[in-house]
């Protein structure tokens, strides 16, 4: 991917439109005091947020951006305030997760376009509740491709989420990591660790032999490998024919090179079997 200067990916309008009216109509406009773009670049969401909002860029390319560095800025809280907009995601989506991590306290709504591997992702993203998520597919932002979603968050009534646990008891995951660092290395063998199921957790995608989430030949086969042992014998047969027979980019699309999380598969064996503990 082409380097952006200052990690902007500018938002044509139409797409701007599009995810101020999703908003209005997921949210209700009625319950919307104001408006926040942390990162209005170029203004493209500006023209359809009513005319009350608030709007900082660190290089403002609008004379109604103030010229702001959103992460420092010093703002109360305000109820009813939306967070929108299409915020820098850095590397591996760190700028993302602190732009999202600020707004949780300025208002009680967020509104941002994300990359895909947000998308039905409440791992680092869970403080508000996920009430829309919507796949954008790849679109072109500043001439760059790139595959986004639209996620739409709502605080708790209860006030802010505690991070999800979605570890298991009847299924236990170890992740096995083939990595010229041996400080990152991780090896595991069938002796070290008597699993059920060895799959491919890293790599694949179209054109490929081998698809994410495969059952490995051989250990270490692949450079990640998640090897995963149930212990509920009762449901033993059920998690297995799951894990074999998943496709697991059609549930978590992902970028070019697809990752598997531990905590996305126990989240989707949960979902199908939930007499799982």
């Amino acid at each position: 991917m082409a380097k952006i200067e200052n990690d902007k990916y500018y938002t044509s309008k139409d797409l701007a439109k599009y995810c101020v009216e999703k908003t209005k109509e997921i949210i209700g406009q009625d319950n919307i005091t104001e408006w926040l773009e942390p990162s209005a670049g170029s203004g493209s969401f500006l023209d359809y947020l009513d005319d009350n909002y608030l709007a900082y860029d660190i290089l403002p390319e609008d004379n109604r951006i103030i010229k702001q560095n959103y992460l420092e800025l010093n703002l109360e809280y305000k109820r009813g305030r939306c967070i929108i907009g299409n915020p820098p995601y850095g590397n591996k989506n760190n700028l993302t997760i602190q732009f999202y991590k600020k707004s949780i306290h300025l208002g009680d709504y967020i509104a941002f376009i994300l990359p895909i591997s947000q998308y039905q992702n409440r791992n680092k993203l869970y403080e508000f509740d996920l009430v829309y998520c919507e796949n954008l597919g790849v679109r072109s932002y500043s001439g760059i491709n790139v595959h986004c979603c639209f996620n739409i968050y709502k605080r708790n009534n209860h006030g802010l989420n505690k991070k999800p646990n979605y570890k298991l008891k009847d299924v236990e995951i170890r992740e096995a990591l083939k990595n010229s660092n041996p400080k990152r290395r991780r090896i595991i063998t069938k002796e070290d660790f008597n699993y059920d199921i060895r799959i491919m957790a890293w790599g694949g995608g179209i054109g490929r032999t081998n698809q994410l989430g495969c059952e490995v030949e051989y250990e270490g086969q692949f450079t990640k490998e998640f090897c995963i042992k149930v212990y509920n014998e009762k449901l033993k047969n059920n998690i297995m024919n799951l894990i074999k027979n998943t496709h697991w980019e059609d549930i978590y699309p992902m970028t070019a090179t697809p990752n598997l999380l531990q905590w996305q598969v126990y989240k989707y064996i949960k979902e199908q079997i939930p007499e799982i503990q």
